[in-house]
């Protein structure tokens, strides 16, 4: 059964890939037009924004600095999410570099052996989330046009996941260790075997083959999406949502955002709809993330046996509490009848973002590496402390 059961998936599979083929030759120009605007949008925005968390986040784990950090951030993190210190990495990166900055850092930090499978199921159920200069310069300033929003859309956004992962701790397994796993190496022997260039060398080409197959994951969805929409396939997705009393507008926008987040937030903002009407749906796709980012932290995780299973139903939860926090702040606003019209100035907005993206993630990446200089210096006294020179 289960033998047919694999087979009869991959003849489905199969069957869609195909049909997915046949539709890019007949519909070429809609193709390469999604193509072409994911790739845009990825090398403008997604590149800058992630590659330096990446790379600072890989010369940490290469360094050794994490039994140190774990030490340091313990009494932080296991009172608050039942995680060990070392899981401050990925809650860091998670809500401050965006998808799928935290799915990253969670398997790097399994596979070192600082977090159990269990651990790292529950990280990666709250710290995969969009990022703060997304919502704030490319959604806010640019498409929406209205920066006051920003503090709302990221309140909203960010303290629901925290609360996931507050909740999250009271499901924690019985035999979590407080400690991290992993034996600390002797950073010094690993300064004389590996060089600082060749530290930096295979972090960096590591981050770049991550953030590579991020761009591969939304030009295969933003083509799939535009496909869809030629076959009209999308409005028979759309009539589900009609019975909920949405707009057009925003249930196309939904529909669109339950496959691409992007997509779906700028439909959100470019539709014509009122301002109440269109914030609950765009607070309800960042936190649903869409299944081209849910495809990208699973792949995150491919080489591990992290299960994502809960990090699905945490994005199915943190999609309706965003969607009825949104709502109610609407309502207890008294918000004006505002329609929102295409915004002259979204397309500067978002070029201009991407050197604010890049400032922010240099400065970031200053700081992680002060960080984790200090903690090895913290380290090295500290051992030479317990174990000094000399001693049996």
């Amino acid at each position: 059964m289960i033998i047919y059961m694999g087979i009869k998936s991959k003849l489905l599979v199969s069957v869609a890939l195909l049909a997915m083929m046949l539709a890019m030759i007949y519909w070429p120009m809609a193709a390469v037009s999604a193509a072409r605007a994911a790739l845009s949008l990825w090398w403008r925005m997604i590149l800058p924004s992630l590659l330096p968390f990446f790379i600072s986040a890989e010369l940490l784990l290469r360094l050794n600095v994490l039994p140190g950090l774990s030490r340091l951030l313990h009494p932080l993190m296991w009172p608050l999410f039942r995680l060990p210190g070392a899981a401050a990495l990925a809650v860091l990166l998670g809500f401050s570099s965006g998808f799928p900055g935290g799915a990253a850092i969670t398997a790097s930090l399994y596979q070192a052996g600082q977090i159990s499978r269990e651990e790292g199921a529950r990280l990666i159920a709250f710290t995969n989330n969009a990022s703060p200069l997304y919502i704030s310069v490319a959604l806010a300033a640019g498409l929406l046009q209205r920066p006051a929003l920003a503090a709302m859309l990221m309140t909203i956004h960010y303290g629901g996941n925290i609360l996931i992962g507050v909740a999250l701790r009271f499901f924690a397994g019985r035999e979590q260790s407080r400690a991290a796993k992993a034996k600390p190496l002797d950073s010094s022997a690993m300064w004389e075997q590996l060089s600082i260039g060749r530290l930096l060398k295979k972090a960096a080409a590591a981050s770049f083959a991550n953030v590579s197959l991020i761009g591969c994951y939304m030009t295969f969805f933003a083509v799939l999406l535009a496909m869809l929409r030629e076959g009209g396939v999308m409005m028979f997705l759309l009539r589900p949502l009609f019975f909920l009393g949405l707009p057009a507008g925003s249930a196309a926008a939904l529909a669109s955002g339950l496959w691409e987040m992007s997509l779906g937030v700028e439909q959100a903002a470019l539709a014509g709809l009122k301002l109440a009407d269109s914030l609950p749906v765009i607070a309800a796709i960042l936190a649903w993330g869409g299944l081209s980012v849910q495809t990208q932290v699973t792949a995150m995780i491919a080489d591990t046996d992290i299960n994502p299973g809960l990090y699905y139903i945490a994005r199915g939860l943190h999609a309706v509490i965003s969607f009825m926090a949104a709502k109610l702040w609407c309502a207890k606003a008294a918000l004006p009848v505002i329609s929102l019209q295409k915004p002259p100035l979204a397309a500067s907005g978002i070029w201009a973002s991407s050197f604010v993206l890049l400032s922010f993630s240099l400065a970031a990446l200053a700081l992680l590496s002060l960080l984790g200089g200090f903690i090895t210096y913290w380290q090295r006294g500290h051992d030479n402390y317990a174990n000094p020179r000399g001693s049996a």
